[in-house]
């Protein structure tokens, strides 16, 4: 049997490779929205557009707020994964006993919306492309073709 320091360490990094995951594919995500706007505002532009000035805008809005919902779900499970990650790095730092693993324990919980809600003012990096992408919006609204 693997003594605790190692397993501690075992669960340490896939802690780490579970936070990069959910951050890849936050990042994918958001890639995808910004491509999805981007058609939409070139197709906007375009004569062939079938859509109306307000249509445009009401789609691209429930788009950005649809993405972004799908990005705070993510972050809520890379949040769960950091605050694990940092408990064990505390223990391997300080000499404690080690409690684990509790992967299963820490990150089986679930995804409420109360806990998406608290994702927000945490992580500007996360809603400040969103804000941008509506600000964008907003002005095309108010500007037109």
């Amino acid at each position: 049997m693997e003594d605790r320091t190692t397993v501690a360490l075992k669960e340490y990094e896939f802690l780490q490779n579970i936070i990069a995951r959910q951050e890849s594919i936050r990042l994918t995500i958001r890639n995808w929205l910004f491509g999805l706007v981007t058609g939409l505002i070139i197709a906007f532009y375009s004569n062939d557009f079938i859509l109306s000035q307000w249509q445009f805008t009401l789609l691209s809005i429930f788009l950005i707020l649809m993405f972004y919902w799908t990005e705070l779900l993510h972050r809520v499970a890379e949040y769960r994964a950091m605050v694990r990650s940092t408990e064990v790095e505390e223990i391997l730092r300080s000499g404690t006993s080690y409690d684990g693993p509790k992967i299963g324990k820490s990150l089986d919980k679930r995804n409420t919306i109360k806990d998406q809600i608290a994702q927000i003012p945490n992580n500007p990096r996360i809603y400040i492309p969103y804000i941008t992408l509506l600000f964008i919006i907003s002005l095309i609204a108010l500007v037109g073709k």
